[in-house]
């Protein structure tokens, strides 16, 4: 072979080797590389650079480079750059990764030109989520530590909080979840939401929802005392408030508590458009905030406790100033202190003088030395003839002796002392009086003389007789009531048998009812027997509707709840007496409110109230009418309150007195129509779900019908669909 052949053999050998361990280096390098055509669709790119966003090669390569990266504004820019030959350095993006996380990348990139023409661009990609993470983090952390020092209430302090976390991490929507301690509940005090988008719907369910322990993402972390993640919250099958944030376009969600020593006082949760995988480092980060806020808690309650301390010392340093203005005046009236004490003397002996009651002082053994114009009248006796005698000449003979047993020793023990009894005036009837006897001391605090108040009684007792009377009466009155109490003891058992004949008659009318319904189907209606049998069969089917009403109101089932669509449950229950409706010639109005939010109701309960309703609206208009079904939500303080909906008839009416008795069991304005029991039990059910049921009627006008129906009730029994 020659010589320049084996050389160009040799020469293409060594290409082929270069080629190779190029393709090589490109492929497993641990730098991440690719190449991107002209029309921006990726041609080339290495493993590292697969890996670090997780796709497979077939996912990646052949798909528009725009398609991965997050801010398409970005992409758009680094092409026209590319295209006008620049070369970029540490280009900052941020990209998708497959499990939908955000990278944050470097991109260094140039074009391979051919003849002007451009081929494709070298890139090498960068990732520094990390990084981006840290820095977020530590100037998050910071950020907080900031506002914490700035705010001045914990409505303020969780307010910046939502707007600094969602910022620096880059989630959409906030909420701040107080713990309301009397309802056992969390409920929303705080929203913060991106102005990307309108979160308006979602704020308002927000607000509107509260959550016991363990419920829902709030609910959960409560419980658990701990930061929570949820990668995707339309997966969650505890997160009532799904089909809402489904709309919304939200997904990833974490919350963390708000933590004062061993107490949670709330629950901070954020959202994000994005699926986002757990991130433990970050729940960590939130925790400590967490904690961080609930100390910051703690330093507002040491604050106004001291702010409370120092008001009490200021309100003490006055309190003491007012004091030492008040010796210096206490100074001042020392020198009026004799002439004030002769007023007070005077003073007191008028007002022991003019009282009006008997007052009278004798010495220790009894003995009157003086008494006052009440005394003199109540005794009948002049003062200069009152003066020197005994008391005990007064005291009734019949109550001396326990005059005395009561009253011996009132100057040894000083004690008061009180008795009751009778005083006998002087030629005059006795009277009731009610005494109270006190020592009277000298100055060296030894007993001197008695003092006795004297109160007539005499009315007061007849009025205490009265009362007694008054209570005896009570006494039997409620005897009676307690008679009457256990007479309606026996009405319920009486129900409950009734209850139990119900079902025992329902096994013999239901063969009944299928005896007639086959004679019926095999007679001629022009047969005289036909009509004969009809009537049976009507009467059976009352019977069957008696039985059935009965049944319900001694034994109502429990209260299945569900999230209820009222709209879709008066249009099923207007086709199901569609048939009664157009025999009657009743035409029906409906006007649903757009958008009519669902409610928790029990379906089967509420299509029973609004089916009796239907038929009652048919009894009422037997030569036809205008049957109208209207809803409307109700809102107060800016959110949905209630739903109300108004069923109204153009029928024959109510007159006045009957009017106030409908709701009552066993009482019919209708003739040959069941036990009246429809409207009892419409009203129950209403009630069992929190709402309520009015009614407004006038002879040959028509009846109208109202039901509301609260849309956040908590209302005993199970409930179905959450969210």
């Amino acid at each position: 072979m020659p010589q320049d052949e084996i050389s160009r053999t040799e020469r293409l050998a060594e290409l082929r080797r270069s080629e190779h361990e190029l393709a090589d280096f490109f492929e497993n390098a641990s730098i991440p590389f690719h190449w991107v055509g002209p029309d921006g669709i990726i041609l080339r790119a290495n493993r590292a650079e697969l890996e670090i966003f997780g796709y497979a090669r077939d996912e990646y390569v052949g798909h528009p480079i725009a398609e991965f990266h997050v801010d398409q504004e970005m992409i758009e820019d680094i092409l026209e750059r590319l295209r006008r030959g620049e070369t970029l350095h540490d280009y900052e993006a941020r990209m998708r990764a497959k499990d939908g996380a955000i990278r944050h990348v470097l991109i260094n990139s140039s074009v391979m030109w051919e003849n002007g023409k451009f081929i494709h661009t070298r890139g090498l990609t960068r990732d520094i989520s990390s990084r981006k993470r840290s820095e977020r983090r530590t100037a998050m952390e910071h950020a907080v530590t900031r506002l914490l020092a700035e705010s001045r209430t914990l409505a303020e302090a969780s307010r910046k909080t939502l707007q600094v976390i969602s910022e620096y991490l880059e989630w959409q929507f906030g909420a701040f979840w107080e713990v309301d301690d009397d309802a056992k509940r969390l409920r929303c005090v705080e929203v913060w939401r991106s102005a990307t988008r309108d979160f308006s719907a979602f704020e308002a369910i927000c607000r509107q929802f509260t959550f016991p322990m363990g419920i829902g993402l709030p609910g959960r972390v409560w419980k658990n005392r701990e930061a929570t993640w949820i990668p995707d919250v339309t997966q969650d099958n505890n997160f009532p408030r799904a089909s809402v944030v489904s709309r919304e376009g939200l997904r990833g969600a974490f919350a963390f508590p708000i933590k004062l020593g061993g107490e949670i006082l709330g629950i901070m949760e954020f959202f994000s458009s994005d699926i986002r995988q757990p991130d433990e480092p970050l729940l960590k980060t939130v925790e400590a905030i967490g904690r961080e806020i609930g100390q910051f808690a703690e330093r507002l309650r040491a604050e106004q406790e001291l702010h409370k301390k120092n008001k009490e010392l200021q309100a003490a340093i006055e309190e003491f100033q007012v004091m030492q203005e008040e010796l210096r005046a206490q100074n001042e009236e020392l020198f009026q202190t004799q002439a004030a004490v002769e007023n007070e003397r005077k003073r007191y002996q008028e007002l022991f003088e003019f009282a009006p009651d008997g007052d009278l002082v004798t010495d220790i053994h009894g003995n009157i030395f003086e008494a006052n114009q009440a005394a003199v009248k109540q005794l009948n006796t002049p003062l200069a003839a009152l003066v020197g005698k005994p008391i005990t000449d007064f005291v009734h003979p019949q109550d001396k002796m326990s005059f005395c047993a009561e009253l011996i020793g009132i100057p040894i023990d000083s004690a008061v002392k009180k008795w009751e009894g009778r005083l006998v005036p002087t030629e005059s009837n006795p009277f009731d009086a009610a005494l109270t006897v006190t020592a009277v001391r000298d100055a060296r605090e030894q007993p001197v003389g008695l003092r006795w108040l004297i109160h007539e009684v005499t009315e007061h007792k007849r009025v205490v007789d009265a009362l007694r009377r008054s209570e005896e009466k009570l006494r039997q009155q409620s005897q009676e009531l307690e008679q009457q109490l256990i007479a309606s003891g026996r009405l319920v058992s009486l129900g409950e048998i009734t209850a139990s004949m119900a079902h025992e008659f329902n096994n013999p009318l239901g063969i009944i009812m299928g005896f007639i319904e086959d004679m019926l189907s095999g007679t001629d209606p022009a047969d005289p027997n036909y009509r004969p049998l009809k009537i049976v069969d009507e009467e059976s089917k009352r019977c069957k509707k008696i039985i059935s009403d009965l049944m319900e109101y001694a034994r109502p089932r429990s209260t299945e709840l569900c999230l209820t669509n009222v709209a879709a449950s008066i249009e099923k229950t207007l086709q199901l007496v569609e048939n009664r409706l157009y025999k009657q010639k009743v035409a029906v109005v409906k006007a649903f409110e757009a958008d009519l939010p669902r409610i928790y109701a029990d379906p089967q309960q509420l299509e029973q109230v609004l089916i009796n309703l239907y038929l009652n609206a048919i009894d009422a208009m037997p030569d036809g009418g205008t049957l109208t079904v209207e809803t409307k939500v109700e809102w107060v303080d800016r959110s949905p309150s209630e739903i109300v909906l108004r069923l109204a008839d153009t029928g024959f009416g109510i007159d006045e007195n009957n009017l106030a008795k409908i709701f009552q069991p066993f009482f019919s304005a209708k003739k040959r129509r069941g036990l009246g029991l429809g409207l009892p039990i419409c009203a129950r059910i209403v009630k069992n779900h929190g709402g309520r049921i009015d009614v407004e009627s006038r002879p040959g006008q028509g009846t109208t019908f109202k039901l509301y129906l609260p849309l956040n009730h908590e209302v005993a029994g199970n409930q179905g669909e959450t969210g």
